[in-house]
C-alpha cells in the first residue's frame, strides 16, 4: 500500500522490485497503482460505510534502500551502521534471555533484516519522532482502525512503547498487534501486555499468535495417527498452548491464524485433507483471540514456499 518505488533487487535468487511491499520509499505516499492517497482514503470510507474495518500494515524497523531520506542521509546515526554489512541472526532468544551476551542482543536488534532494507535507528530521537508522527498522521488522515506491525521484535522496544502510547492516547479504540515470530508462549508474551516479571514491560495490546498457529497445525497433522493418542500428541499441542493464557493480560486481543505470507499455505501442509481443513477453520474461528484468514484460504488456495516465498503470495485467481 505505501509507496515502494524500488529498483530490482535479488530476493531469494529472483530479481524483484519489493513486490512484498515492505521497502518503503515514502511513508507519506500510497502507491499510485492503488489510487494514491485519495484512493486509499476513499477505500477506507467505503469499507466503513459497509460496516468493515481496515487494518494497515506498519513497518518501523526498516525502509527500502531507495527511500528519499537515504539519498541525502540527515545524519549517520539515522541508520544502524556497521563496519561491514551485518545481518540480524533472526534469533529472539537474546532479547528475553537474562544470561544473553549484549553482542548477541545487538546483532538481533541492530543487524539488517535483509541487505536491501536499511535498518532504522529508533534510539535516534529524530528517527523516533519521524516514525511516530507518520503513524499518527496515517490514522488521522485515512481513518484506519488497527495497525499490524511488521517485524515487531526487531524494533527498539522502548521506542515501540512510546509509539504505541502516542497512538492509543489519541485513538484509544485503535488495535495494535505486532509480528513476533517465536515458538513459545513466554517469548510471545514478552511483546504484549503480560503478567510476567520481565525487566522490560511491553504496552502492546495484542500480537500475532504464532505459538497457537504451531499448536493448531501440530494437532491437525497428527489426527488419525498413532501420535495423536500420545501424552503430548494430537490435540495436546493446542491444549498445552491455550493452557498458558494466564501469562497474557488479555489473550482475547491476540490475532490467530493458520498461515500467512511467510509460511506454507496450510491446506498443503495438511496434505489437501478437506476434513482437516474444515476442522482447523472451526478451531480458528472459535478459539481465543481475533481470527485472521490469509487471502485465498476460503477458496482452497495452496502451495509451498518452493523455491521462494512468491509461491504462497500469488495473485488471487480472477484478479
Amino acid at each position: 500500500m505505501t509507496e515502494n518505488d524500488q529498483p530490482l533487487t535479488n530476493e531469494g535468487g529472483t530479481m524483484r522490485a519489493s513486490y512484498h511491499g515492505f521497502g518503503f520509499t515514502d511513508q507519506y505516499n500510497v502507491d499510485r497503482r492503488f489510487g494514491g492517497n485519495a484512493g486509499y482514503k476513499a477505500y477506507v470510507q467505503q469499507a466503513h460505510a459497509a460496516g468493515l474495518k481496515v487494518v494497515q500494515d506498519a513497518v518501523y524497523n526498516h525502509v527500502g534502500n531507495n527511500h528519499w531520506i537515504l539519498q541525502d542521509l540527515p545524519m549517520k546515526s539515522w541508520l544502524h551502521q556497521w563496519p561491514t554489512y551485518t545481518n540480524t541472526t533472526y534469533k529472539y532468544q537474546p532479547i528475553t534471555d537474562p544470561h544473553a551476551a549484549p553482542s548477541d542482543k545487538r546483532v538481533t536488534l541492530d543487524g539488517g533484516f535483509v541487505p536491501f532494507l536499511p535498518d532504522l535507528n529508533q534510539q535516534n530521537p529524530y528517527v523516533a519522532n519521524y516514525l511516530i508522527e507518520n503513524a499518527l498522521w496515517n490514522v488521522e488522515n485515512f481513518g484506519i482502525d488497527a495497525y499490524r506491525i511488521d517485524t515487531y521484535m526487531y524494533n527498539d522496544q522502548p521506542f515501540m512503547n512510546r509509539c504505541n502510547a502516542a497512538l492509543l492516547a489519541e485513538y484509544p479504540r485503535l488495535h495494535i498487534f505486532g509480528e513476533s515470530s517465536v515458538n513459545n508462549v513466554i517469548d510471545q508474551a514478552y511483546y504484549t501486555r503480560n503478567k510476567i516479571d520481565f525487566p522490560f514491560k511491553s504496552n502492546q495490546p495484542g500480537g500475532l499468535d504464532f505459538v497457537l498457529e504451531g499448536g493448531l497445525l501440530g494437532a491437525l497433522k497428527e489426527v488419525g495417527t498413532p501420535a495423536a493418542t500420545g501424552w503430548d500428541g494430537g490435540a495436546q499441542h493446542l491444549y498445552q498452548t491455550l493452557a498458558q493464557d494466564a501469562v497474557y493480560e488479555n489473550p482475547s486481543k491476540l490475532v490467530t491464524f493458520l498461515d500467512n505470507f511467510d509460511h506454507d499455505r496450510y491446506l498443503s501442509v495438511i496434505g489437501d485433507d478437506f476434513d482437516r481443513y474444515k476442522m482447523d477453520l472451526t478451531w480458528l474461528l472459535t478459539t481465543h483471540g481475533i481470527p485472521s484468514m490469509y487471502y485465498g484460504t476460503e477458496i482452497l488456495m495452496k502451495n509451498f514456499k518452493d523455491p521462494t516465498d512468491a509461491e504462497v503470495r500469488k495473485d488471487f485467481p480472477g484478479g
